[in-house]
């Protein structure tokens, strides 16, 4: 993937160089990615699931999920997972217009003949925000979330309604080091909807993260989506993860 480089563009990559924004390593001006990571970057191929958008082997469907469907470009996986932990520790806008691209085009692929009025997001955790984030190439906001479901909704050209979804308590905690059953029992009852306007009544909605690990929190937002009124709920994200088929352990 390249870019179109501008006079103020090439005067900024003189001072900051230009790094993959999947693995950071450095390249030439004019691409997003090294070759290496658009050549073995882990895509999501073949027969997929149409509920939770894997291949089948790694099909994370053994719970049920609320959403309609689910859909990502990529496995989660060391090293092209290094980009966006920095995103969201630096919240840079140029790694989130990168990744956007993948997410839209994706979503454009696999929700074809859908009519999706308007999109959110999965709102960020306390422990996920920073007030004090400065650097070089940082976008507006101090949410990763944001700036990276900004990013997808200017390419998909769709409305981000901000603000909808939203953590119920101010001590919900994280779904960070939890594993499969614990992230499905951390997250009900955490999330809630603000909508006294009633735009969710009979829509279709793209739900938007970053990573979806068990599918639990894209799950809870869109039952509580339903709940007010939702007719559908699609999701895209960067990276999903793989879940082996785990064979029972005699005791």
């Amino acid at each position: 993937m390249e870019r179109r480089i501008t006079f103020l563009k090439a005067l900024g990559y003189m001072i900051y160089p230009n790094r993959c924004a999947f693995c950071d390593e450095l390249i030439p001006m004019a691409r997003t990615v090294c070759e290496r990571c658009e050549e073995k970057l882990p895509r999501v191929t073949g027969k997929l699931c149409r509920k939770c958008g894997c291949e089948r082997k790694y099909c994370k469907c053994g719970k049920a999920f609320e959403f309609d469907r689910t859909i990502a470009p990529f496995y989660y996986g060391e090293p092209y997972n290094r980009g966006l932990l920095k995103f969201k520790k630096n919240r840079e806008k140029w790694r989130a217009e990168v990744f956007a691209a993948y997410m839209a085009e994706t979503a454009f692929d696999a929700f074809a003949g859908e009519q999706i009025d308007f999109a959110v997001r999965v709102p960020d955790h306390s422990s996920r925000i920073n007030d004090n984030v400065r650097g070089p190439r940082i976008g507006a906001g101090k949410s990763p979330n944001g700036t990276l479901a900004a990013a997808v909704c200017a390419e998909y050209g769709l409305e981000l309604k901000e603000g909808l979804l939203r953590y119920h308590t101010a001590d919900s905690r994280s779904q960070r080091s939890r594993n499969l059953n614990e992230r499905h029992a951390n997250v009900f009852g955490m999330l809630d909807v603000e909508d006294d306007g009633g735009e969710l009544f009979g829509r279709n909605v793209l739900l938007i993260d970053d990573v979806c690990t068990t599918g639990a929190t894209l799950s809870e937002c869109a039952k509580m989506l339903k709940l007010h009124g939702a007719n559908a709920v699609f999701c895209v994200t960067l990276f999903t993860t793989k879940q082996e088929k785990r064979k029972k352990q005699s005791e």
